[in-house]
């Protein structure tokens, strides 16, 4: 059963999840922004669900905070109208996707399904990489080293160049 943290005022979303999965999440809806936030940990959601009928600086703390204190991976799917005055680029810079009302139940469904999927997928993808994390470094382990050692020579002749030019600044100051 997957968990959805959802802040509304109304009950619109709310319901229109039950029907749509019926027994296939577990919804825990707020429509109190702090009491929302305060929750996060307990819930644990695979999904967090925003409507823009919150005050818009409230849902971007909101989002904000959710980043720094708790996950950066966390889906966070806002529902805003066609004429929202709100700013979205704030929200997509705290990694906020959206869906535009009017929506169809369709849209809405594979927009939840595809957060809720792609969410398990990743899980699934940290595991195998942690599976195979030491058979593919040293696999590489050669050619690492040999690139590290090309990176550095790098880095120090191009520190040496910079220093020989200051040098040679200095020298024409002081004459």
């Amino acid at each position: 059963m997957y968990r959805i943290l959802l802040v509304e005022k109304s009950n619109v979303v709310s319901d229109l999840l039950g029907n749509l999965f019926e027994d296939q999440l577990l919804i825990k809806s707020f429509s109190d922004i702090a009491e929302a936030l305060n929750s996060i940990e307990d819930i644990n959601p695979e999904l967090v669900i925003l409507t823009d009928e919150m005050d818009e600086n409230e849902l971007l703390n909101f989002c904000q905070t959710l980043r720094q204190r708790y996950s950066l991976v966390l889906p966070v799917l806002m529902i805003v109208n066609f004429y929202s005055s709100m700013n979205t680029e704030q929200f997509k810079n705290s990694g906020v996707d959206f869906i535009v009302k009017p929506f169809s139940r369709e849209e809405f469904k594979e927009k939840v399904e595809y957060f809720l999927f792609k969410e398990k997928l990743t899980k699934a993808d940290v595991s195998f990489v942690e599976e195979s994390e030491n058979e593919l470094i040293n696999k590489f382990r050669p050619y690492i080293k040999q690139e590290v050692q090309t990176e550095i020579y790098s880095i120090f002749k191009q520190l040496l160049e910079g220093m020989e030019q200051n040098r040679v600044k200095e020298r024409v100051v002081n004459q």
